[in-house]
């Protein structure tokens, strides 16, 4: 994720931690030997990777802001790596129509009967962050943001979930009191695994230069021809000036069957100012 605002993997575990002389994090109350031949990080990078390339969903939403609140439903149509496609409404009636693309983004407002066509760069206006199009991706299907393998992770656990972060043990029990001078990184990634199911329940992303602060906890997982896709997604946005809540509670959801992309910028219809 660009995450610039202004908003490893290791394959084989062992191997990297050991020839490079990198340290891990203190596995707190845990079998270390067990989390090792787990593999945890060769876990999380395929399940980064493991993206289906059709996905359908039908949803209840919410979303909360400083200055807004709204409760509607969405329905979502994604092709991989293309384009995402969502259907907003309210009451049963359509309002928002939008269509994301890599490197654009289009909105009809069918309520003002206005639209907007601008670079993705325009939803850093909605959630405050500089989301790319693969975070939207990465978001909708419960997968981890930004796993890059190239980075050096510790591991640690906290109550009875593990933590592969780029904060050490100590910079993560006190991130809530740190600030920019003390850390070396522009970007912080911490992903929360369950043991027992092996899968992402959640994950920590924290800018110290714009202090922001992103949760994203996923509850529940629901099996699909191979795929296991969350039942429902809870994300906390902080930024200096708002703070963003989005609840997405999955109604439906349909993997690797096509369907077609609906967007359409009615007649008459004028530029949203």
């Amino acid at each position: 994720m660009n995450l610039s605002i202004k908003y490893s993997l290791i394959f084989i575990f062992s191997l990297i931690l050991f020839s490079c002389s990198k340290k891990i994090g203190e596995l707190r109350n845990a079998d270390e030997s067990i989390y090792s031949d787990k593999q945890w990080m060769h876990i999380l990078d395929s399940v980064s990777k493991h993206k289906p390339d059709f996905f359908y969903a039908k949803m209840d939403s919410e979303f909360k802001s400083n200055t807004q609140n709204y409760n509607f439903k969405t329905s979502l149509r994604m092709v991989k790596d293309s384009a995402i496609n969502t259907l907003i409404t309210y009451a049963s009636v359509p309002i928002i129509n939008a269509i994301i693309t890599n490197d654009s983004a289009s909105i009809v407002n069918k309520k003002d009967k206005c639209y907007q066509k601008e670079s993705i760069d325009m939803l850093k206006s909605v959630v405050g962050v500089d989301f790319t199009y693969s975070n939207f991706e990465e978001i909708f299907l419960g997968l981890p943001i930004d796993f890059d393998s190239t980075r050096l992770y510790y591991i640690f656990s906290e109550d009875d979930n593990l933590l592969i972060s780029n904060f050490t043990k100590k910079e993560w029990k006190k991130r809530a009191h740190l600030n920019a001078a003390e850390l070396e990184l522009g970007m912080y990634y911490t992903y929360k695994m369950n043991t027992q199911s092996k899968t992402l329940e959640g994950m920590h992303i924290y800018s110290p230069i714009e202090e922001a602060n992103i949760n994203l906890n996923l509850e529940g997982r629901t099996a699909i021809d191979g795929f296991q896709i969350p039942a429902k997604i809870i994300l906390d946005i902080e930024v200096r000036t708002n703070k963003i809540f989005v609840q997405l509670d999955y109604n439906k959801a349909e993997v690797n069957q096509p369907q077609a992309l609906v967007f359409k910028i009615p007649e008459g219809y004028e530029k949203c100012e």
